[in-house]
């Protein structure tokens, strides 16, 4: 799709991480399109990862991301 084209990747395997240990990463966007891109929600695909917009809208060439981070915490 072209939403997909944006994105450098599009998933990400925390791999395994200590308890309690930051667990972050930075899904990168790039609007490649002559129109801005507005993020309106994301999600992960499982409860153990929280997903969260660092830049909501992006202007023409713009860079932006969604950071995904892994509840070690509660996980393991």
């Amino acid at each position: 799709s072209w939403a997909a084209k944006m994105f450098s990747h599009t998933e990400h395997d925390f791999g395994t991480v200590s308890r309690n240990a930051k667990s972050e990463f930075v899904f990168e966007i790039e609007n490649i399109y002559e129109e801005d891109v507005h993020i309106a929600s994301v999600r992960s695909s499982c409860g153990c990862t929280s997903a969260k917009i660092l830049k909501p809208t992006i202007k023409t060439w713009e860079k932006g991301g969604i950071l995904a981070e892994f509840n070690t915490r509660s996980f393991i």
